[in-house]
């Protein structure tokens, strides 16, 4: 029985449009943020629906930083008590949209909403069960990418997305999906997802440009798309919307996330910690929000450390130890390494 899969494949619009800061009020009671985090909304113009996997570039004193919105269409940043921010926001399908706020904002939440470009929608027929699809884009431009390789694990299953940026692969009841996606002049990206056996799921992907990341992070990401596709028994990764379903703070998601309990992993306090690709030593995993993590790595204290592991661990300071203190975990089942990349 067939599948049709739609895609909205649009060409998103550079054209700026003014977008409102509205307080809350008339959505009801809502949990009051502290002074210092500011929660932002993006939301559909037309219907009012929150927009996940939207980019927002936040500017605060000339300085920019960019965030990706979650499943309720939001994030979190970080403000000072007084300032003016700027955010640009911007998703496929969608035309971009600017908004300025002065702080501090009342309830600090912010509402950006966007307009639909006039789309094209476009059919596409997969001849199988359940599908993982969706369209590969510019994190910049928010343009689809055509002829981006997306291989998924496990399995050896290829495709390259086409010219609207669409791709589609069978999951063949699978629930325990990792998409690798490449494409030239761009950096690699790797997404994970959980889903039930007849579950199917759609996404936008979107890559960061070679000078966006520069060479030296491009070739951790390289290097990190071989260890997940590669890693062994006691060994993992743990995506973005499995870290937010498990517990508030990175730690305890970790610690409570399915895919660390079955591998029969336990975490404590010991094990070294890599940002990005590189050591922190003294660093805590609670130093960084949920929200803000794309991604998180973890690997036992025993194992084949060969190739793009190996060198990862080589890099770590010699005569620096790792996290807080002695672990009393036992040494077959303790996770020694943690690699976390943020969004």
């Amino acid at each position: 029985m067939s599948l049709l899969v739609r895609f909205a494949a649009a060409v998103a619009a550079l054209v700026l449009v003014m977008a409102t800061v509205v307080p809350v009020g008339v959505l009801g009671a809502q949990p009051v943020t502290p002074r210092d985090r500011l929660v932002v909304y993006v939301y559909d113009a037309t219907d009012g629906a929150p927009l996940p996997q939207a980019t927002v570039i936040v500017t605060l004193d000339g300085e920019a930083q960019r965030r990706y919105t979650d499943e309720e269409g939001r994030f979190y940043v970080n403000v000072p008590l007084s300032g003016r921010l700027e955010f640009t926001a911007r998703r496929i399908g969608y035309k971009a949209a600017t908004a300025v706020a002065t702080l501090p904002v009342p309830r600090n939440r912010v509402e950006i909403t966007l307009e639909r470009t006039t789309a094209t929608l476009a059919t596409v027929e997969v001849n199988a069960g359940p599908v993982f699809a969706g369209i590969v884009a510019s994190s910049t431009s928010q343009l689809p990418l055509r002829g981006a390789t997306v291989s998924m694990t496990p399995g050896s299953a290829r495709v390259q997305s086409d010219s609207m940026g669409r791709f589609a692969l069978p999951t063949d009841g699978r629930t325990n999906i990792t998409l690798s996606i490449r494409a030239n002049g761009f950096a690699p990206r790797v997404v994970m997802e959980r889903l039930l056996s007849d579950e199917s799921r759609e996404m936008v992907i979107l890559l960061d440009t070679m000078t966006l990341v520069g060479n030296r992070l491009y070739q951790s990401l390289d290097d990190r798309d071989q260890r997940i596709r590669w890693q062994g028994l006691n060994a993992g990764a743990v995506g973005e919307r499995e870290l937010r379903a498990s517990a508030p703070g990175l730690a305890a998601a970790l610690r409570l996330s399915p895919s660390v309990a079955v591998k029969g992993m336990v975490l404590d306090d010991a094990a070294c910690i890599f940002v990005d690709g590189d050591p922190r030593p003294g660093q805590t995993l609670d130093s960084f929000p949920t929200e803000n993590v794309d991604l998180v790595e973890f690997y036992g204290s025993s194992g084949d450390y060969g190739g793009a592991l190996r060198f990862l661990l080589d890099r770590w300071p010699k005569n620096s130890p790792c996290g807080s203190g002695a672990s009393t975990v036992a040494r077959s089942n303790r996770v020694a390494y943690i690699v976390v990349w943020t969004r």
